[in-house]
């Protein structure tokens, strides 16, 4: 919500299918956060595809210029440098602090730190 109150519009772009993942989201009482989803099925091409990340910018009416990936995954920094943009990956999430081997711009401890880091890395 924080990044929302900031004026930072959200999308997610991810390899789950889109109706599961629009069907979880729902679930979780979260999805009208979200002002795109992107999924594996989306577009002809998935992550680590620029594509797919760049069409969820578009379609939450974002800057690709002014745009960032959070993930917690290898996918994840291939997609964000094949889009050209910044990527923070979660050190709370299935590898742990080991994502810091893949060489993110930022590490994410929890998301309290989003906030900061989205204001870093993009401003």
């Amino acid at each position: 919500d924080a990044l929302l109150d900031a004026g930072y519009r959200v999308g997610i772009c991810t390899n789950k299918p889109e109706a599961l993942a629009d069907l979880l989201l729902c679930r979780l009482g979260v999805r009208d956060r979200f002002a795109s989803l992107v999924g594996a099925d989306t577009l002809p091409v998935r992550k680590p595809h620029p594509k797919a990340l760049l069409e969820a910018v578009d379609r939450a009416s974002g800057d690709p210029e002014r745009c960032m990936l959070v993930g917690d995954t290898d996918t994840d920094v291939r997609t964000a440098r094949a889009a050209g943009v910044p990527v923070a990956l979660v050190s709370f999430g299935p590898e742990g602090g080991d994502v810091a081997r893949l060489e993110p711009d930022a590490l994410l401890p929890d998301f309290k730190a989003l906030g900061r880091i989205v204001a870093e890395l993009i401003g």
